[in-house]
């Protein structure tokens, strides 16, 4: 980071200290009644993605009652504004020794997410044309772990296709409500209802049998992984476990999809459109199947279709 240049060589200050300082220093301590921090702006430039990335950050802050005595809370209230679009606020208390711990409510509004393409370029052939995201509840977090509650939102989200120029994904919004997010030993996530609006893709299977979606992935790593003495891949024994997911429903309306197959001795392409319906209780820590009800349109033959009635547990085939 650039502005560690201004600060003196780590062995020189550690050398200068020494000699100068008594045997036995007192230790230090600061006490602030009220600080606040106005109309500020912080210039970042990210050169580490293959595009450098720069935005500017307004921010106010005040914190009261600061206290360096460990343990000793500090009340805090912060605005920040991104260049790139969108504001984040926090309000609470945090305790930063012996180690960090806060107990904060926050709220993010319309933080534009084109600004993360250059961080996406690596990991598939896509553009991240535009969407916002949003969210609004209570973050506490101490060593090891953070805990959030409340609902998340994204919308006007659309992703194209940078090998054929064209959309490949678009969501009108994205509700999650009744959020619940604890990163710990195991992550596990539960939510009581999310809604889908306008969601669309496009999906095509090659001749060959592959997708435009799988295209746009990078190709696998050619190392090969680690084998036991039996020829058998040996999974890392640190593997962190997959989260726990939780679902409790997902609604989903005007769902629209352009799908073709010409792998098939038949090769066909449907427009489907006005998917609208609900799954409900989704859960990894449960073999119960979920239920599933949509009913949608082809546009080719501009009947009304309804999906068979069915349930699908998950991870299943298909899932």
């Amino acid at each position: 980071m650039n502005f560690l240049q201004l600060l003196p060589e780590y062995g020189a200050a550690q050398a200068t200290s020494a000699a100068a300082a008594p045997a036995s220093p007192a230790p230090w301590s600061l006490r602030l009644q009220d600080l606040q921090l106005a109309d500020w702006h912080v210039h970042v430039r990210d050169r580490v993605p293959a595009t450098d990335v720069a935005l500017t950050v307004d921010f106010d802050a005040r914190l009261r009652n600061l206290d360096s005595t460990p343990g000793a809370s500090v009340d805090l209230e912060t605005t920040l504004g991104l260049s790139t679009g969108g504001t984040l606020r926090a309000s609470g208390e945090l305790s930063v020794l012996p180690a960090l711990d806060t107990s904060l409510e926050v709220r993010v509004d319309d933080l534009a997410l084109p600004v993360l393409q250059a961080y996406l370029e690596p990991l598939a052939a896509i553009r991240l044309e535009q969407g916002r995201f949003a969210l609004a509840g209570n973050l506490r977090s101490s060593p090891g772990n953070v805990f959030y509650q409340g609902s998340v939102g994204l919308r006007d989200l659309r992703i194209d296709d940078a090998l054929q120029d064209e959309e490949v994904f678009r969501l009108g919004e994205l509700a999650l409500q009744g959020v619940s997010l604890e990163v710990a030993q195991q992550t596990s996530v539960s939510i009581t209802d999310l809604q889908l609006l306008e969601p669309y893709a496009r999906i095509e299977i090659a001749a060959d049998g592959s997708t435009n979606l799988g295209a746009l992935l990078p190709a696998p790593s050619a190392v090969a992984e680690p084998v036991d003495n039996a020829g058998a891949a040996v999974v890392g024994a640190g593997s962190a476990p997959l989260p726990a997911l939780e679902i409790a429903r997902i609604r989903i309306e005007q769902a629209s999809a352009d799908f073709s197959d010409v792998s098939l001795p038949l090769p066909f392409a449907v427009l489907m459109t006005g998917l609208n319906g609900e799954i409900s209780a989704m859960s990894t820590r449960s073999s119960e199947p979920a239920r599933v009800r949509l009913e949608g349109h082809k546009a080719q033959k501009d009947a009304e279709f309804a999906a068979k009635a069915g349930s699908r547990a998950p991870g299943g085939p298909g899932g």
